[in-house]
C-alpha cells in the first residue's frame, strides 16, 4: 500500500538573526491557526490595529512556522508586537506563498438585508498589507 502523504512545502526566512521555517498548511497547522484566531477574539483587544495583528497576522504566522531559531519560542502575542517590522514583512511574504488560499482578497458578497443592518465588515486579510 503506497503512502498516501505527499511532501509539505516548506520555506526559510532569514532576518538578520532570526532564522525561521514556515509550512504549507496541514491539519495542525490549520488547526493551531484556529485556536490563536480564537485566543484572539477571547482577549477583547480594543485597539483595532493589536486586533487586526492578534486575530489575523500572528496566528497566520506563527501556526505556519515549524521551527525557530534565534527567538524565543513559542512566541507570545506581546513578544511578537516588539519584533522589527522587516521580519515581518519577510515572514508574511513566505507564508503567503505557502498558504495563498489564507491571503484571499476577493471581497465577501454581501446581502441587501445585511447591508441595511449596517453590519460590520470583516478583518482584511494581511494581503492588503505591504510586503517587501
Amino acid at each position: 500500500m503506497a503512502d498516501d502523504t505527499d511532501e509539505i512545502l516548506t520555506e526559510e526566512v532569514v532576518f538578520r538573526n532570526v532564522r525561521l521555517t514556515v509550512s504549507e498548511e496541514t491539519i495542525l497547522i490549520s488547526m493551531r491557526r484556529f485556536r490563536l484566531q480564537q485566543e484572539a477574539q477571547s482577549a477583547k483587544e480594543t485597539d483595532p490595529d493589536r486586533l487586526f495583528l492578534h486575530a489575523v497576522v500572528y496566528p497566520n504566522l506563527v501556526s505556519a512556522t515549524v521551527e525557530a531559531e534565534g527567538i524565543q519560542w513559542p512566541l507570545t502575542f506581546e513578544a511578537f508586537l516588539r519584533r522589527r517590522a522587516g521580519l515581518w514583512d519577510a515572514w508574511t511574504a513566505k507564508v503567503k506563498k505557502l498558504n495563498p488560499h489564507w491571503y484571499d482578497t476577493a471581497p465577501a458578497e454581501v446581502s441587501e438585508e445585511e447591508q441595511k443592518k449596517g453590519l460590520p465588515e470583516p478583518i482584511p486579510s494581511t494581503s492588503a498589507l505591504p510586503v517587501s
